[in-house]
């Protein structure tokens, strides 16, 4: 049986990576650190959730633009992934309120940053929420974003980009 001794894996824009690819990875590459699988299009919701249960050691996971990834795979990577430092879940539509309150419940001292639209890190290394930008995020509402920002009393920088988010509800923030 063939053990990979990879830390590191970048896959990103491989657009014609498939389920079948995942289960190789999780079979046989057990000691990633990191993990980037952003813009594999053909991946699926559940294969990427199920991957997840291989990654406890990842410390930085990228499915940013796999738009098949739902609410309940950004929650089973959190909870299968307890080392994680670094989330990129931008560009992916279909992520709701669900997917803020996973983070804000699972992961209640974290940091957030990334400094570029569509981009959305979740660094949990500091033990403070700083900045977060969610940028495409659009399937996101005012109602998440508040119960994110309420559990990170120390956000200094919100990029909400190309999402829901309303003047009104922005004035409750302050």
């Amino acid at each position: 049986m063939f053990i990979c001794s990879l830390n590191t894996l970048e896959m990103f824009g491989c657009f014609s990576i498939t389920a079948n690819a995942l289960t190789d990875i999780s079979q046989h590459c057990k000691g990633l650190l990191t993990l980037n699988m952003g813009q594999c299009w053909k991946l699926s919701d559940g294969s990427i959730s199920q991957l997840s249960a291989s990654l406890g050691l990842v410390e930085n996971l990228d499915v940013r633009g796999c738009k098949q990834v739902q609410d309940a795979t950004v929650r089973q990577i959190l909870l299968n992934c307890p080392r994680l430092r670094t989330l990129a879940i931008a560009n992916i539509p279909d992520l709701t309120n669900e997917s803020l309150v996973s983070i804000a419940t699972l992961c209640p001292s974290i940091r957030c940053g990334g400094n570029s639209c569509c981009h959305a890190f979740l660094i949990l290394k500091f033990h403070v929420l700083r900045s977060l930008d969610l940028c495409g995020c659009s399937g996101l509402t005012n109602t998440g974003i508040k119960v994110l920002a309420q559990s990170a009393d120390s956000l200094t920088y919100l990029d909400l980009s190309s999402s829901k988010a309303t003047n009104q509800r922005l004035e409750e923030y302050h």
